[in-house]
């Protein structure tokens, strides 16, 4: 496999889509660090690293949904993997190193964030937690982000079409974070309704109105919220919004999903792999 993956790793490093992707991620991690400064600074506030450190788990996902589907599809196009099948090697293996090189670039983009948001970061901000609290959520990030990986793979290799494989990926990207969105709002609907707020001409505030239940909120410890939380924890475009807001509660539970999401989807795609036409 090693024979595979040297050159593929070669050709990513220098497949435009993946070079763009870098220099955006690089950009906006650069932007986000800024503008979190110059808010600290307006609000005469301590800044902290910990706002966007981990919003690629976000981000991340649509850049990996433009990168894979392009580098990968490109390797249909170019007729580099039948290639690789007519001269003996073995579907399996072909296969693990498109994902293996899938699983680089998602590597080197963390690295490109961390870079572009720490270098300035560490200057201009300060750290509220300590190391081992950063390595732990960078693990969740990355397995997270592993499973978008493989999805996208397995979504590029059974299509076999570069831009159809790019268009599918990103709307599937969007299906899953929505997804994580409206579970995560629902869960965040208030118990009660507050009083409604009535600002004068003269600029009083008052209130009028009481306390009203919310028809819509879920109530802790029912078997609805208990799938709701088992949704946003098992579903990664929930674990993506955990991880960028910091709101995971069950982060070990979340990784465990993670590794049963990389085991099944990656047999899933060499299965599929082997019976696929290559004409």
């Amino acid at each position: 496999m090693t024979n595979l993956l040297a050159p593929n790793l070669k050709r990513l490093l220098k497949n435009s889509a993946f070079r763009i992707a870098a220099a955006v991620v690089a950009v906006i991690g650069l932007f986000e660090i800024f503008m979190m400064y110059r808010d600290s600074i307006i609000e005469m506030d301590t800044p902290y690293l910990d706002g966007g450190l981990f919003s690629f788990a976000a981000l991340g996902v649509f850049a990996l949904a433009a990168v894979v589907p392009l580098f990968v599809g490109s390797e249909y196009s170019d007729g580099t993997i039948r290639n690789k099948v007519v001269v003996g090697h073995h579907r399996a293996s072909v296969y693990l190193s498109l994902l293996r090189t899938s699983l680089f670039a998602e590597t080197l983009l963390i690295l490109v964030w961390t870079a572009a948001y720490l270098i300035p970061g560490a200057i201009l901000m300060e750290h509220a937690n300590p190391l081992w609290v950063y390595l732990v959520l960078y693990l969740a990030m990355f397995l997270e982000l592993a499973v978008f990986s493989v999805i996208f793979t397995l979504l590029t290799m059974t299509l076999g079409n570069k831009a159809g494989s790019a268009v599918v990926c990103i709307l599937f990207a969007l299906l899953l974070v929505m997804q994580g969105i409206v579970v995560k709002s629902m869960l965040e609907e208030p118990e009660f309704y507050g009083p409604e707020i009535i600002i004068s001409d003269d600029g009083e505030v008052s209130y009028g109105g009481e306390m009203e239940p919310n028809p819509n909120y879920i109530p802790e410890g029912s078997p609805k919220r208990a799938f709701y939380n088992f949704l946003m924890d098992f579903m990664p475009g929930g674990q993506a919004l955990q991880i960028a807001g910091h709101t995971i509660d069950n982060l070990s539970k979340i990784c465990l999903y993670d590794i049963g999401w990389l085991v099944v989807l990656t047999g899933a795609g060499v299965l599929i792999f082997r019976q696929k036409d290559l004409k």
